[in-house]
């Protein structure tokens, strides 16, 4: 079983389409300039479920630059809901930039919380739980170097 032809021609357009727009497939409101500007808008930015390992987690993100345009910088869009804390441990260096909620990482060292308009600084090599306080939301952006931290 596969593509009819009219699905596969509709799906090729909209890639060659996306492509020539500098977007994506994922609906963002995206623009990428011939010279490698890019401008995402936010609010348009729709995250999706992130598999931490466990499926209990609510943790949804969505990367706005790839590797291909940014071999050494990443940056995209996560949140967390309802006080769901996961553990994550970090190959590379991360700046989180709080939109909305609050968010909290925990080290062996202690607790850092920041609200919207605050930036938390997380050292490659850290070992860490993120998380937010229960029954509330936290959107931030996160910008990583090296770009491929997965």
């Amino acid at each position: 079983m596969g593509l009819e032809r009219d699905q596969l021609e509709k799906l090729i357009r909209q890639l060659i389409e996306e492509e020539l727009a500098g977007g994506s497939s994922s609906g963002m409101d995206r623009v990428k300039l011939n010279n490698g500007l890019i401008s995402v808008k936010g609010k348009s930015v729709k995250c999706e479920k992130f598999d931490t390992g466990n499926p209990t987690d609510q943790v949804n993100l969505k990367d706005v630059v790839d590797l291909k345009e940014s071999p050494n910088m990443g940056a995209g869009y996560m949140e967390i809901i309802n006080g769901k804390p996961f553990k994550w441990s970090l190959s590379y260096d991360e700046f989180d930039i709080i939109l909305d909620g609050t968010l909290e990482i925990q080290s062996d060292q202690g607790t850092v919380r920041g609200s919207a308009g605050d930036t938390l600084f997380i050292p490659k090599g850290s070992n860490i739980v993120f998380n937010c306080p229960e029954g509330e939301k936290v959107r931030f952006v996160y910008v990583t170097y090296p770009a491929d931290w997965q």
